[in-house]
């Protein structure tokens, strides 16, 4: 089934698979940070997403993410203001 001379070619292409799973994840990484998310937190969990299921799903989890920069602090509002009288 497997000769010697296939494990080499195992590991090759285990080693471009692992190259080709950490770098587009760590750009979207990178994305998240730019978003203002896990900026003093552990981004280890985004690559294990990557790789038991593919960089595209972690891209598609930071496209989801709304841009903290940008958002406005919302004020903080009393409910029974704006609930009508019974």
């Amino acid at each position: 089934m497997f000769t010697p001379n296939t494990l080499p070619l195992i590991l090759v292409v285990l080693l471009i698979y692992f190259i080709l799973l950490i770098a587009p994840t760590s750009l979207y990484v990178e994305a998240a940070r730019e978003k203002g998310y896990y900026q003093n937190k552990s981004t280890a969990y985004l690559y294990v997403i990557a790789a038991f299921f593919t960089p595209f799903t972690v891209g598609l989890y930071v496209a989801g993410l709304p841009d903290r920069r940008i958002l406005p602090d919302a004020p903080k509002q009393n409910l029974t203001d704006d609930l009508p009288a019974i």
